[in-house]
């Protein structure tokens, strides 16, 4: 009676732990269930927010990525990758040419009032010599660059890369038009930045401020010049990382130097000779593209940089040349 007894306990207490083991099982799946439920939810609310697989797995990659990827997808081929050429190198050696006066700048502002611990104050220099500097760096220069690349460059730009086009996917052109879209917001700021420069130059040559307030200034200008430059070549380094091969693979060469042409002419006979002076020098300093120079530029221009450094440009910035 006594192991009857046992047996049945024991039965009773198997079978309720079985059947405990048995709705845990139960549980667990209707969990599970619940998971991959909502998990699948989620994902094709996701994927129908952003439009679908590409799209979606877009959303995590950067403009900048996506027009490596396309650059690279759209030309395989070894030999075409050699016979690509970008030809508005007027336009980089512009740029290339303002760098080049935002740092003289620089040092020139903290020359002409002893700013810099390793240069002495130079009485030899005019008061109005930081604002002519200026005058020509920013009102000269910088102007003369974006003048062409909000005129000319950009809407250039925008046509061949971000219109309609069998040899560029959507999602490259949008790619392209968000790429487009941040450097014009940097060039702004470059442009608001050289807007202090300016004034601050004018406040570094009055002669109605005392010395103190006059060295202040100076100070701003050097500082501002020095950002200008920073701001300038981290968006030109952009610029030849994604849009100047973006051009050599999509726009044929005939094209390119047509526009170079509409480049020219947008700058004037007079203003083109001062540009290139300061373009030949840019170049010279950098020391890599003076057999590209000598081979795009004109052997007569060429030849006549000289005498347009001594009659026009030396009278304008001239004054750069104290550093």
């Amino acid at each position: 009676l006594r192991e009857q007894l046992y047996e049945q306990q024991t039965m009773i207490q198997t079978t309720h732990y079985f059947g405990t083991r048995h709705n845990i099982h139960i549980l667990v799946s209707l969990i599970t269930c619940l998971l991959f439920l909502t998990t699948y939810t989620t994902a094709q609310f996701t994927h129908s927010l952003h439009g679908g697989d590409s799209n979606s797995k877009q959303s995590s990659v950067s403009p900048d990525e996506v027009i490596q990827d396309f650059l690279q997808n759209c030309v395989s081929d070894e030999v075409e990758k050699s016979e690509l050429r970008f030809h508005i190198q007027g336009w980089r050696w512009h740029t290339l040419s303002f760098l080049r006066d935002a740092g003289r700048l620089e040092r020139l502002a903290k020359k002409a009032y002893g700013l810099d611990s390793c240069e002495s104050s130079s009485t030899s220099l005019p008061a109005s010599a930081l604002d002519e500097a200026a005058e020509h760096v920013i009102n000269f220069n910088l102007k003369g660059l974006h003048t062409v690349e909000d005129e000319l460059f950009f809407p250039w730009l925008k046509d061949k890369l971000m219109t309609s086009s069998s040899a560029i996917t959507s999602v490259a052109r949008n790619a392209f038009g968000e790429v487009l879209k941040a450097i014009e917001s940097d060039r702004r700021s470059v442009a608001k930045l050289a807007i202090q420069v300016r004034e601050q130059a004018r406040l570094a040559s009055s002669d109605e401020l005392d010395l103190e307030r006059r060295q202040e200034a100076a100070s701003n200008v050097a500082q501002m010049s020095s950002a200008l430059k920073s701001r300038t070549q981290e968006i030109l380094e952009r610029e030849e990382k994604l849009l100047v091969p973006a051009v050599a693979a999509l726009v044929p060469q005939s094209e390119q130097k047509s526009f170079n042409s509409k480049v020219i002419r947008k700058l004037g006979l007079l203003d083109s000779r001062l540009h290139l002076v300061g373009m030949y020098d840019a170049v010279m300093e950098v020391g890599k593209e003076e057999g590209l120079f000598n081979e795009i530029i004109p052997m007569i221009p060429r030849m006549m940089i000289p005498r347009w450094r001594r009659n026009l440009y030396e009278p304008k910035a001239g004054v750069l040349d104290a550093v």
